[in-house]
């Protein structure tokens, strides 16, 4: 009897191990793609603010060319 008691307690000790594993695991690649989508998210940022710098260059680079009511027009075009 107690051989088999002491059988089943080694299984529930096992399978606890076993969920915490698995547990720790899961929260190791939440955590990973928490990082992962931070990084991403500061990334796009960074890239958001290169293009507006890119357009606002060319923009003044159009500015020398044309007219200024033209200008005007397709900097409120952008804005919408």
């Amino acid at each position: 009897m107690q051989f088999g008691l002491l059988i089943d307690i080694q299984k529930l000790v096992a399978l606890l191990g076993m969920k915490f594993l698995i547990l720790n695991m899961f929260l190791t690649v939440k955590l990973t793609l928490v990082k992962l989508c931070i990084q991403i998210s500061i990334a796009m940022k960074r890239m958001m603010l290169a293009l507006r710098f890119l357009i606002i260059h060319s923009m003044v680079g159009f500015v020398k060319i044309h007219s200024e009511k033209f200008i005007i027009d397709i900097l409120f075009q952008i804005q919408k």
